[in-house]
């Protein structure tokens, strides 16, 4: 059983007010959950049927029909945080024998926010707090299911721990909101963008983007990808003109500067790689 999911506006600024609740927003894969005659499906907000990825995630002691509305993330068991690259990697898998060990050393969770169908009844035009009540009471039979955690009213607070953990962002929600397939402004996506200003140490000459690395004490300095997207015209002209005087080997459409000119890169937090996440170009910095 799939419904459309509800999608969030973007919203600037994070704010209080009592008619809200907000949540993290987690670097994960958005999931339906559904169960129909003790059949499992998950589906992703574009109706692909996931299931067999998340062999994890099969059975959560459940026995009615449900259907939950969550996001699939991947938490390091060392640190403690959200690996985006984790749960790239597991939608990226073709072989079941790869799923399968993967979900054995390094399962995925399923944090739960939202109830749309219980015991044959469809909830999607309760209000949001009434549905908060319904899923409550559950109890999942799964350590790797869990609710979303959220705060009411104190929306700025939220943003604080946010901004301190690096956490890519921040979901604020209507009280009163009914479900809707659609993009509603009643749902509102606050990101926290991270800055930084990274040596270039390269570009590509195929799909232009620039090379980026930070000072690693001790050990020289440290690869964070590529970065593509804010690079306009004017910015690809510019490096070009710098780089023949920085220019040290050209190898696989990749040429490589030395470290001289920095750029200063918007991105949402790091991958498992130590790479940065979602980077946008905002400026040189000579």
């Amino acid at each position: 059983m799939f419904f459309k999911p509800m999608l969030s506006e973007s919203y600037d600024e994070p704010f209080d007010d009592d008619e809200y609740i907000f949540e993290p927003k987690l670097d994960g894969c958005r999931l339906l959950f559904s169960q129909t005659n003790k059949i499992t499906a998950l589906y992703d907000r574009f109706q692909h049927n996931v299931t067999r990825l998340f062999p994890e995630l099969y059975h959560i002691g459940v026995d009615d029909d449900i259907v939950l509305d969550g996001v699939a993330a991947n938490v390091n068991r060392s640190t403690g945080l959200i690996d985006s690259a984790g749960i790239t990697r597991r939608l990226g898998m073709r072989k079941r024998s790869d799923i399968n060990t993967d979900s054995v050393h390094n399962p995925c969770q399923y944090i739960v926010f939202d109830i749309l169908h219980y015991k044959g009844r469809d909830l999607r035009g309760l209000p949001l707090s009434k549905r908060r009540e319904i899923l409550r009471q559950l109890v999942f039979g799964n350590p790797n299911m869990g609710f979303m955690p959220y705060i009411a009213d104190k929306g700025s607070r939220l943003f604080e721990e946010i901004r301190r953990r690096s956490i890519c962002g921040m979901i604020a929600k209507r009280k009163d909101s009914l479900y809707v397939g659609e993009r509603c402004d009643e749902w509102l996506n606050i990101r926290h963008r991270q800055h930084g200003d990274f040596y270039i140490t390269g570009y590509r000459t195929d799909n232009f983007g620039i090379n980026v690395a930070a000072v690693e004490q001790g050990e020289g300095l440290r690869s964070l990808g590529t970065v593509t997207a804010g690079l306009t015209l004017i910015d690809r002209m510019t490096l070009l003109a710098v780089a023949k005087q920085l220019a040290v080997t050209e190898h696989d459409n990749i040429v490589s500067l030395r470290p001289a000119v920095k750029a200063r890169v918007e991105f949402d937090s790091y991958t498992r790689k130590g790479h940065l996440s979602e980077p946008r170009f905002v400026k040189f910095i000579v």
